[in-house]
C-alpha cells in the first residue's frame, strides 16, 4: 500500500525533486517536516519500503541512508540544501494537490 500522495509529500518526482549544486540527490526522510525541499513524509509509520526509479540515466548509483537525529540534521546536509518555511511547504502542498486532480486518468 502506497502512502496518502495526494496532499502530503510522500513521493518526489524528477520535476519535484531538487538535485544538490555536486549533482546528488539528498532526501529526508520523516515524519516531522525538517523544513527541507527533499522531503519525503512517513506519515507516522516507522517502517517501510523505499523504492526509487532512474529514468533514462546513464548509470545506476547505489542509493545509501544515514539514520540521523533531526536536531543534527544540519551537520550532515551540505550547506546550500535548499530549505522550505512551512508557508512555502504549504504552497507545495496545496500545488501538488491541485496538480493530481488535473491529472488525466484514462
Amino acid at each position: 500500500t502506497s502512502l496518502e500522495w495526494l496532499h502530503r509529500q510522500t513521493s518526489l518526482n524528477g520535476a519535484q525533486a531538487g538535485i544538490d549544486p555536486d549533482g546528488r540527490f539528498r532526501a529526508v526522510i520523516s515524519a516531522e517536516d525538517p523544513g527541507v525541499a527533499n522531503w519525503l513524509d512517513t506519515l507516522g509509520h516507522r517502517h517501510g519500503t523505499i523504492l526509487g526509479r532512474w529514468n533514462r540515466a546513464s548509470d545506476s548509483p547505489l542509493p545509501t541512508l544515514t539514520p540521523v537525529e533531526l536536531s543534527r540534521l544540519g551537520e550532515h546536509l551540505p550547506p546550500e540544501t535548499r530549505r522550505l518555511s512551512p508557508q512555502e511547504r504549504a504552497v507545495r502542498l496545496a500545488a501538488r494537490a491541485r496538480g493530481a486532480q488535473m491529472r488525466r486518468r484514462w
